[in-house]
């Protein structure tokens, strides 16, 4: 499930679902630790298609977030804007919020 508003106008919103199709990563680097891009066909995406065969398939970037928590001290984090999405609950079938059980 998609986490952030990529490209609402084209299906790509905070709580769409889709399905992982591969990932991909620089085998430049070891260990393997982060994918650079995760493929995700989301079945309401109607952008360009990325592939002449699956026109839903999109590439899913790592994002770096920063924060300032009330320590006073700043960070970010770079992450996927993905979660597992196994189930959700009725509140999300409902289009009210993101929560993942």
């Amino acid at each position: 499930m998609l986490t952030r508003n990529v490209w609402q106008a084209k299906g790509l919103y905070n709580g769409a679902i889709g399905t992982v199709r591969g990932l991909l990563f620089n085998e430049n680097i070891r260990p393997l630790f982060q994918p650079i891009c995760v493929l995700v066909a989301f079945d309401e995406y109607c952008g360009p298609a990325m592939t002449p065969q699956d026109e839903k398939i999109v590439t899913i970037v790592p994002e770096t977030v920063s924060f300032d928590p009330h320590s006073g001290k700043t960070g970010s984090r770079r992450q996927l804007p993905l979660v597992l999405g196994w189930a959700v609950t009725i509140h999300k079938s409902q289009g009210f919020h993101n929560e993942v059980v």
